[in-house]
Order: C-alpha cells, then sequence, then structure tokens
C-alpha cells in the first residue's frame, strides 16, 4: 500500500487552536471509496468500502491531524457490502453497513476498544433499506437516511431512528406514503425546535422542464411523522432557470432559520446552455427565502458532493464543496482535469472565498466536513485515464486552513509550483483567464516581449481572473508572477 503525504501545521490565532494543512494520497493496488469522516481528538476516522477480488470489502481509514497514515483495515466478517458512516458516541464508534446489492440489508454496529461487539438491524419486514448517509441528533438518537426495496422494482425514501439508550423505540419511517409520493432517496436531517427538517429526491414533471428530478424539503414533527412538504427545485429568485435537483445538504444557521445547499442551473452562464453551479438558499422555517447565491465558475459545470455543506458549531461561517470542470459523457467520465471546489460563506450564505484544488487527475468529492481548527477537511475520488490504471479509484484527502491553504507558504524566494495556477486559453485571443489552485496568493504580473519590453502589469488576487489582452500584436510574451514574499513563476504567453 503506498501513501503520499505532504503535511503543514500553522498557528491560526483567530480561535486560538493549532490548524492543520495537508494533503493525503491514497493509492492501493485495488480500487477504493471513502464516503464518511468523523474528527476525533486525535484523528480523522474515514469509513467507506475497497474491492478485493471482485468483492466490495468494508473499509476504514484512521490518519492524525497533521496527515500522518495510523492505519487501516478491512471488515471481512460481511462481504459484498460497505460502511456508510462513522459517528463517537460515548465510549463507542458507530457504523453504518449496507449492503451492495438489491436486496441487502443496512445495520449499526457499535464498535468499542475490542472491536466490533453489537448490531442493530435495520429493516422492517421485506423492506430492504439501504443507509446511505448517518446522522446524530441528540445525546442518544440517531438518523440513517436512505431509501429501501419491497414488492416494487423502484427505490423508495426513508429514514430508520436509532435510540441507543432505548432501543425499544427504534422506527422506520416511510417517507414514500401517499402524502409525499416519488421520493427515491433522504440526504439529510436537522433538528429545529420541536421539528425535523429533511432533504429528498424525487420523480420531477413540470415547467420549465417535463422530465427529471427534483429536491424537497420534508417537515417531520417530534414523533418523525410527515407533516409537509416543500419544493426547491425551483427559487423565486431565478424562476426560469432549474435549482436543486440532487443530492441537498443542510445546515442549521439557529432555531428559526437553516441553509440548503445542491447544484443548480446557472443563470450567470454564457457559453454553456446548461451550465451548473453550486448554490446556497437560507430560509426560515416558514419556507421563505431569505437569500440566494451561486459559487464557482460561471461557465463550467460545478456538481456537489454528496455532503456538500457543513459548519462546525456556532463558527460564523460555513462551506460548500463540490467538483469543478466536471463532464459525463456516454462512454463514461470526461477526460479533462477537475477540480475540488470548495467555498466559504457567511450565514447569509454571502461568499467569502472560493478556492480551487488539483491533484492533476479526474476529481470528484464526496464530503466536505467543518472542522474544529476552523478549517475543513475534504474527500473523493482520484482517477487518472492517462495512468496505468486507467479510471481506478484512488482517494485524495485534502485539509485547509480557515483560509483555504493546505501548502506552506512561508519560504521566500522559491519557484512557485506550475500546479498552482493557470493562464486560458494559449494561444490567447482577445483575453486570456488566470486562475489559481490549491493556493490563494496575491500576485504581480508582468508581461513582457520578446525584445524584453514590458507590454503589461497587473495585480492578480482573486481565485479567478480575465485579462484583456487584445491590444497586444500577435506573437510570443514571456509573463513573469511574483507574490508578496517573493516567490516567482515564468513561462510563455502566444498570442494568436
Amino acid at each position: 500500500m503506498k501513501h503520499l503525504i505532504f503535511t503543514m501545521t500553522s498557528m491560526l490565532f483567530s480561535i486560538g487552536v493549532f490548524s492543520q494543512q495537508f494533503d493525503f494520497y491514497l493509492n492501493n493496488s485495488s480500487e477504493q471509496n471513502l464516503v464518511d469522516v468523523f474528527e476525533n481528538a486525535n484523528s480523522y476516522d474515514f469509513v467507506g468500502r475497497q474491492r478485493v477480488n471482485n468483492l466490495e470489502v468494508p473499509y476504514r481509514l484512521k490518519i492524525s491531524k497533521t496527515g500522518v497514515f495510523i492505519s487501516d483495515s478491512l471488515y471481512s466478517s460481511n462481504l459484498n457490502s460497505m460502511f456508510t458512516g462513522i459517528i463517537n458516541w460515548k465510549d463507542y464508534e458507530l457504523v453504518t453497513q449496507a449492503g451492495v446489492r438489491k436486496g441487502d440489508s443496512s445495520c449499526v454496529i457499535l464498535v468499542d476498544s475490542l472491536g466490533y461487539n453489537r448490531i442493530i438491524q435495520l429493516k422492517d419486514g421485506d423492506k430492504q433499506f439501504f443507509a446511505e448517509h448517518f446522522r446524530q441528533l441528540d445525546d442518544s438518537i440517531f438518523v440513517a437516511l436512505g431509501y429501501f426495496y419491497d414488492s416494487t422494482p423502484f427505490p423508495n425514501a426513508g429514514l430508520w431512528v436509532v435510540n441507543m439508550l432505548d432501543t425499544s423505540m427504534n422506527k422506520f419511517v416511510n417517507l414514500s406514503d401517499p402524502q409525499s409520493p416519488g421520493y427515491e432517496n433522504v440526504f439529510d436531517i436537522i433538528q429545529l425546535n420541536n421539528k425535523y427538517i429533511v432533504t429528498a429526491i424525487g420523480t420531477y414533471a413540470g415547467p420549465p422542464v417535463s422530465w427529471g428530478s427534483s429536491a424537497e424539503i420534508i417537515q417531520l414533527d417530534h414523533n418523525f411523522q410527515v407533516d409537509t412538504a416543500f419544493d426547491i427545485s425551483h427559487s423565486h429568485y431565478t424562476p426560469g432557470y432549474r435549482m436543486f435537483s440532487f443530492n441537498a445538504s443542510l445546515a442549521k444557521i439557529d432555531e428559526e432559520k437553516f441553509m440548503v445547499a445542491s447544484r443548480a442551473g446557472n443563470p450567470r452562464g454564457t457559453s454553456m446552455q446548461n451550465a451548473e453551479d453550486l448554490a446556497v438558499i437560507l430560509m426560515d422555517t416558514n419556507y421563505n427565502e431569505l437569500s440566494l447565491n451561486f459559487y464557482g465558475l460561471p461557465d463550467s459545470n460545478a456538481v456537489e458532493a454528496n455532503r456538500n455543506l457543513s459548519r462546525y458549531d456556532t463558527l460564523p461561517y460555513v462551506f460548500v464543496g463540490g467538483t469543478e470542470n466536471f463532464v459525463v459523457t456516454f462512454g463514461g467520465y470526461g477526460q479533462d482535469t477537475t477540480l475540488f471546489m470548495l467555498t466559504k460563506a457567511d450565514l447569509m450564505g454571502n461568499e467569502i472565498w472560493t478556492r480551487y484544488y488539483s491533484n492533476n487527475t479526474y476529481l470528484f468529492m464526496y464530503k466536505v466536513l467543518a472542522t474544529s481548527d476552523g478549517g475543513a477537511i475534504m474527500f473523493g475520488s482520484s482517477y487518472d485515464p492517462a495512468g496505468p490504471d486507467g479510471f481506478e479509484q484512488d482517494v485524495w484527502i485534502v485539509k485547509v486552513d480557515s483560509n483555504g491553504n493546505y501548502q506552506t507558504t512561508g519560504i521566500a524566494d522559491q519557484q512557485i509550483p506550475s500546479t498552482d495556477f493557470v493562464f486560458y486559453p494559449n494561444p490567447v485571443g482577445g483575453e486570456v483567464h488566470f486562475r489559481q489552485v490549491n493556493q490563494l496568493r496575491n500576485y504581480n504580473l508582468e508581461l513582457f516581449d520578446i525584445s524584453g519590453k514590458k507590454v503589461l502589469e497587473r495585480k492578480l488576487f482573486s481565485s479567478d481572473e480575465t485579462i484583456n489582452t487584445a491590444n497586444l500584436s500577435s506573437g510570443t510574451f514571456i509573463y513573469h508572477l511574483t507574490d508578496q514574499k517573493g516567490n516567482y513563476a515564468s513561462g510563455k504567453l502566444i498570442k494568436k
């Protein structure tokens, strides 16, 4: 097993704790996925699955707070299944396990210092339940969210309420009853006052499109019974554009307000008719929209992570995560490099910054988690279609501080890695775009012609900038970038 690790630790004075920054690349000889992470006092604990001899096997990974590999293991007593969630509770870890074949059921496993020692089955009659997400509501109540199969061939949305102090109170909640027809999966749940807010996905039919899926908010009463449902596939801010239609995550702001995040039709795009952004709606408990914000590149497809919205405790901001430059064709995934995308926003949804991260492979982010040091950890699959293993899935984990950095910026007079920025297109026409990747710096750009004459100078402070090159004559130019610490980079731009 190969573990490639780059680490850094810096002091984050604003919240008085150390902020860890690192990335961790997991490349086994077999395919693996991570689907959930829990932050412990001294480690990050991940769960997922690994393919062994063409069988799916539950998999666990533990790394330190500074990105050092500690351990990993396979749970081989139940093959063709995977771990889908992990939460710490008292002296235990609670792990959800789900079968990967239609008809398999799920369970909650209690793990103590001696290993796996107790199993709570999540099965209700002929309903075979798949626990895709796992959430904690209070000191003793946990909820497994997902879907189930019964006598019909299609999945139906449902959830299991698990009371760890009184298992006789465990209950299955069917969200596909006549009050809420057509729901196929459940993604998230939060508690506000004496009720629960759930996001689900269902079949959509109506203007401006007549097919597809839509996300909905379902309100449950204190007994987890369906109270009301609210469609969020459209917004009154952008009525002509398709809004949330896939994984919709929730974050509690206070007892009267919450955020919901997912991908959305992009009203800002110009060159791509169906480009999508990540978006966040701030709502009150009467389901009034208080604000709507879009994040990402206007003319590129962004898709949400399966868990794409996270807030740590009472910190005054949230993180929104997904994958930018995402392309799926009929033949499979696209061949272009994709980017992890992370936005930090205030509690009204206003963008503080958006950052992009790349390891020069085809990435797909699975989850972002706000962490106790004020930063965030994100992870997902990494494919290299040009590599020897093709689209075999590896795992990339990135831990950033509250400013979105995960690499050191303390060394001056060093060459800036070429992976930290890109000019595109090159050759250029009337304008060239400049994008910062992995680390945000304050750059000074100088452009010289082949005689050494400076023809352009500009400050570049944001993740994405557009530079007007219409007045430049055709030919070859040399760019020189320097940051505020004296680090530098240079290269060629060709004007058509």
